[in-house]
């Protein structure tokens, strides 16, 4: 059993990436595992207390044991090969539960990332306050940029795997299954068994059933481009001057290299395009 752990800020669609991921057999999602510990949830976002894998057996199991045992006891009482834990944050994998064995650095459309934290961080939805939108775009920054030197600083390059989520959506279902290819050695993947093998812990929505991302996911996954109605040409450009062009982002990127970063066309132009 390998666990893979996801590392974004966020609102970074980690739980929607993850549950993509359960288009293979041998892959188990987990979701948020630590707020069975840190929030005491109990139950899967998805079917509630009447879940066929997340029971109230296994719930006991895991309280039963530390914390930093959450994953090998998963490992210990399910039958997939691969868990993916969209924990996320660095001090909850260092504090909680433990570092995982590999992680995914998953990136978002960084403008994208901004209006994330403004709508839902900070709780704005009505006319842009370019107070609060500093504060978001301040907040996401270096929110993005320390999980990415966490990664470097405790993970060798091949125990990396680094995905550009628009990229990734935008292709779906055939990311699907040459992103599982290379993480899980395996092409078999069935993406109209999702719903059926998703049962995740946390999360801000049911992927099943849209939720507060029905207007531009609807079950079919699709980038979400939202700010693009929402902040002005001026309002984009003091982001970009806030993050100095989002440049050391770009620097963590090129080290990595564009090539190693899978679906990265998309970020790719996007850089190209913010330093015009």
């Amino acid at each position: 059993m390998s666990i893979f752990g996801i590392v974004c800020p966020n609102y970074g669609t980690s739980t929607v990436f993850g549950s993509t991921l359960t288009a293979c057999s041998e892959v188990f999602h987990i979701g948020e595992s630590h707020k069975i510990f840190t929030k005491n949830i109990e139950t899967c976002r998805e079917c509630g207390e009447n879940c066929p894998v997340i029971t109230p057996e296994l719930i006991e199991t895991l309280k039963a044991k530390d914390s930093n045992h959450l994953y090998r006891t998963l490992s210990d009482e399910l039958p997939h090969k691969f868990i993916v834990t969209g924990d996320k944050n660095p001090y909850f994998y260092d504090k909680v539960t433990s570092k995982p064995d590999e992680v995914i650095v998953l990136l978002k459309n960084p403008i994208a990332h901004v209006f994330s934290f403004y709508r839902r961080e900070l709780n704005v939805c009505d006319e842009v306050n370019t107070e609060v939108l500093k504060e978001a775009t301040i907040k996401y920054y270096d929110e993005i940029l320390k999980r990415i030197h966490w990664v470097n600083s405790n993970y060798l390059s091949h125990k990396q795997h680094w995905v550009f989520a628009d990229g990734y959506f935008n292709s779906y279902p055939a990311s699907v299954k040459k992103l599982c290819s290379q993480l899980f050695n395996t092409s078999e993947v069935c993406t109209e068994s999702i719903n059926e093998r998703n049962h995740y812990i946390g999360g801000n929505h049911r992927v099943s059933k849209g939720g507060n991302a029905r207007s531009f996911f609807n079950n079919e996954f699709k980038v979400d481009d939202r700010y693009k109605k929402f902040f002005s040409e001026s309002e984009i450009s003091m982001i970009l001057e806030l993050t100095s062009k989002f440049r050391e982002l770009k620097e963590l990127c090129s080290q990595r290299g564009f090539d190693n970063i899978m679906f990265s066309e998309l970020l790719v132009s996007f850089f190209e395009d913010v330093n015009l």
